[in-house]
């Protein structure tokens, strides 16, 4: 699956999906291992990919409803779309090195933070 991602060879990543689901495995396991994956590579923040595949997880869904030939390629194309998406926007993306350090949250810190731009700062 990972060749397809760095290619982004679309019916391959179908391929992999699909004997998944007939395998009787986790289909969502990989959104959590696309989200996994390329969350480094977006430095400026999310696409509309992972927006996106909060909708199509909502068809996903709405497709469980039986286990009818139709409802089964309809996830399909829900799960393909989605992480076919997500590598798309990181395609060639190096990873960005956020910072490992974290803070208990602060309101105050974190619009200082922003307002000044220190960026390691509001990530943290």
């Amino acid at each position: 699956m990972r060749e397809a991602f760095d290619d982004h060879e679309y019916d391959r990543i179908a391929r992999e999906i699909a004997r998944l689901i007939e395998l009787g495995d986790d289909p969502l396991d990989l959104l959590r291992l696309a989200i996994q994956w390329s969350w480094r590579r977006l430095r400026f923040g999310w696409t509309h990919a992972y927006g996106g595949m909060a909708d199509w997880l909502v068809l996903f869904d709405a497709n469980k409803s039986d286990e009818s030939k139709n409802d089964v390629e309809a996830q399909l194309v829900c799960l393909l779309k989605s992480i076919g998406h997500v590598f798309y926007d990181v395609l060639r993306e190096i990873e960005y090195p956020y910072t490992e350090d974290s803070l208990n949250f602060d309101e105050a810190g974190f619009i200082q933070a922003i307002e000044s731009e220190d960026e390691s700062l509001a990530v943290r």
